[in-house]
């Protein structure tokens, strides 16, 4: 199943002077739990307001799995960095498959993220009031990308992606 989405020009060009803008076409999909190494793999194409696909030496992305409600908590995060020449602008990235960097996150390991009970609690970087989270029976999560190449300075965020709740899908 596939997600077509165009970052608005307007928030690109507040994020590095409008050089890039990106369509992005993202297949997340999700391996069994039984493997260890098993994770989230998102995919995607970004091209630049020409149409000419980015394709720099050092790419990198972070990945962020996040609470789904208010508080919008970071739960698990991932930098990944690519080298994108000759790529066509296409790019491949999968959590929790020994290739990323951990970020300063909540400490947990993937499979526990995404369990529905118990409370994660001190958690950081929340955007809302409270550093705490106890999901509901239903809860999915929020998955956040960012990318930078070698010419940009900030993060250039693309629109967050609502991962939904399968039941068991993980703990089955």
């Amino acid at each position: 199943m596939g997600c077509k989405f165009t970052i608005n020009q307007r928030i690109l060009g507040r994020s590095f002077a409008g050089l890039l803008s990106a369509v992005l076409f993202i297949l997340l999909t999700q391996t069994a739990s039984a493997n260890p190494n098993s994770g989230i793999t998102y995919h995607g194409r970004i091209l630049k307001p020409d149409g000419q696909p980015l394709q720099g030496a050092h790419v990198s992305f972070r990945l962020q799995i996040r609470t789904p409600g208010s508080e919008n908590c970071l739960l698990y995060e991932e930098v990944h960095s690519r080298d994108m020449r000759n790529s066509n602008g296409i790019f491949s990235l999968t959590l929790n498959d020994g290739t990323g960097t951990r970020g300063s996150d909540s400490g947990h390991n993937l499979e526990r993220v995404f369990q529905n009970r118990g409370t994660f609690a001190g958690l950081p970087d929340c955007k809302g009031g409270s550093n705490d989270y106890t999901p509901s029976a239903s809860d999915g999560r929020r998955l956040a990308v960012f990318f930078r190449d070698e010419t940009m300075s900030d993060w250039v965020p693309l629109p967050p992606t609502l991962i939904n709740f399968v039941p068991l899908a993980i703990e089955a």
